[in-house]
This record gives structure tokens, C-alpha cells and sequence, in this order.
């Protein structure tokens, strides 16, 4: 049996194996917990009535953002608590980086705030912004402004005409 890539009889018989070990089954755990927090409730609907159910604590942690988890996930036929997940599946990323522009742009919550509904840093959510304003053209909310990724020029080098080039009164 292996774990994370490791052989457990390898691992097994050292104390630094051990601590290993126990680190990976208290991940596996609490992974296992927080998947089972997110699992749909029974009757197949939530009190609201939707087909797609959150859980309760779930609603209540997502909150304004809730209708727009739920609308993204109507569209693209998955799952709404599988846009909370951090499943990197490209369809379910995509579909995870439209409702969070969609949160930025449609709600007045602050980055920080978005983040915390997504279980993600504010930095993640900001690039998820400019990624989804690169990848449609969407209009950036808020008066963002996109990210630069290097000053290139037509030959695609950076340019560096004024990073220790000498000038031509120096040649």
C-alpha cells in the first residue's frame, strides 16, 4: 500500500516515517471531513427548493454568492458543491473561475471576503479575475486593472532599454 508515493514499509520503520505517516492520514481525514460537510443533503433538495442542494453551513459561509455558485453550475452541468472543492479538472476550474468574476463583479464583497467563501487567498481570486478578462474579454470590475506580464517587445524579449544598456553617448 502506498501513500502520497511512499511505501508504507518503507516509511513504517522510522520516527520521522511515523510522523510522516499520521501527517498524511490527518490530511486524508480532514479532507474526507470536508468533503462530507459539502455532500448534498438526502431529499435531493434543499430548503430553497433547488434540484442542486448546498448544505446548510456551506449556504450560510457563501452567502450573497450563493445564487451565483448555483447559476454557474446550472449552466455548466456540475455540481455546485463541486465549485467549492478544490478540484483542478479544467471544466470544474472554469466554471469555479466564472463564478468567482461573476462574485467580484455582481456583489459589493471585497476580495478578501470572496476568498474566504472559496477557501482561497485574495491574490488567488484577483488572478482569477484577470484570467477570466483575458480569456473573454469581460470588462474588469471594479476598476481593476489587468495584470501586466512583462513589458515585451515585437521580438518577445523584455525590454530593457533602460536597465543597464549603455547609451549611445557611451559607445
Amino acid at each position: 500500500m502506498t501513500t502520497f508515493g511512499v511505501s508504507l514499509a518503507r516509511v513504517g520503520r522510522s520516527r520521522a516515517g511515523a510522523r510522516i505517516f499520521a501527517a498524511g492520514r490527518a490530511f486524508q481525514q480532514q479532507e474526507s471531513e470536508r468533503l462530507k460537510a459539502l455532500a448534498p443533503a438526502p431529499s435531493g433538495e434543499n430548503h430553497n427548493g433547488d434540484s442542486d442542494p448546498l448544505d446548510e453551513d456551506v449556504d450560510r459561509k457563501i452567502g450573497p454568492c450563493r445564487r451565483i455558485v448555483l447559476e454557474v453550475a446550472k449552466a455548466r452541468h456540475i455540481p455546485s458543491r463541486e465549485i467549492m472543492l478544490r478540484s483542478r479538472l479544467r471544466h470544474i476550474a472554469a466554471a469555479r473561475t466564472e463564478a468567482i468574476f461573476r462574485c467580484v463583479a455582481e456583489t459589493q464583497l471585497s476580495l478578501p471576503a470572496i476568498g474566504r467563501i472559496f477557501d482561497r487567498d485574495h491574490t488567488t481570486i484577483g488572478a482569477a479575475v484577470v484570467r477570466f478578462h483575458h480569456k473573454t474579454g469581460a470588462p474588469l470590475p471594479r476598476g481593476m486593472k489587468p495584470r501586466s506580464f512583462g513589458a515585451a517587445t515585437s521580438n518577445g524579449s523584455a525590454d530593457r532599454s533602460t536597465h543597464g544598456q549603455r547609451g549611445a553617448e557611451c559607445a
